[in-house]
């Protein structure tokens, strides 16, 4: 059967010199559990989120973030399915996929959002996300690039809402409204 790394195969990372702790984020529908760990000594660093595979955040995603923060990180996880269980305890893969499987992108997304913005909020650090969701888009930018790769530049560059409602470009306005335009093969995208 499958399940998160067991003891005698787990590595497990000391927090010596490290600030390691349980935190809560909150989201809608509650406190989502997570973990962080950094270096004691203060100091501005880069932040790794690791997203947590199939069995929810466990102690092998908690080894990472403290290898991470050895290496001078701000490392997080969290656990996604906490409203459904903690997966963490199940070994039964046929158990944990309908559990797992049952969380709509649109939470999952929206709970990474909240811990995106939480971090920013605690840390005052820049994020850089790649993402084609609206939704996230609207939800934690304070600034909005768009790429055109048939430009092979960038064709919009400010505050989301600005540009949704005012973009001159077609491309963009289309993009931050999601109105269908076609492709080269004819059909919508």
């Amino acid at each position: 059967s499958a399940g998160p790394a067991v003891a005698q195969t787990a590595i497990s990372t000391s927090a010596d010199g490290l600030r390691a702790e349980d935190i809560k984020i909150a989201v809608e529908g509650g406190q989502m559990p997570g973990y962080a760990a950094m270096p004691e000594k203060p100091g501005k660093r880069p932040v790794v989120i690791v997203v947590p595979e199939i069995f929810g955040m466990h102690r092998y995603q908690q080894d990472i973030c403290r290898r991470l923060a050895k290496l001078g990180y701000f490392a997080v996880t969290l656990d996604p399915y906490f409203r459904k269980g903690d997966l963490a305890k199940m070994t039964d893969i046929k158990q944990v996929l309908p559990i797992a499987n049952a969380l709509e992108d649109k939470t999952m997304l929206a709970d990474l959002d909240a811990l995106v913005l939480s971090l920013n909020r605690m840390l005052g650090t820049t994020f850089v996300v790649i993402s084609h969701e609206l939704p996230s888009i609207f939800a934690i930018a304070d600034r909005f690039i768009m790429l055109d790769r048939a430009a092979g530049t960038i064709i919009a560059d400010g505050v989301p809402a600005d540009l949704r409602d005012h973009a001159s470009n077609e491309k963009v306005k289309a993009f931050m409204n999601r109105i269908p335009t076609p492709t080269p093969t004819g059909s919508n995208a």
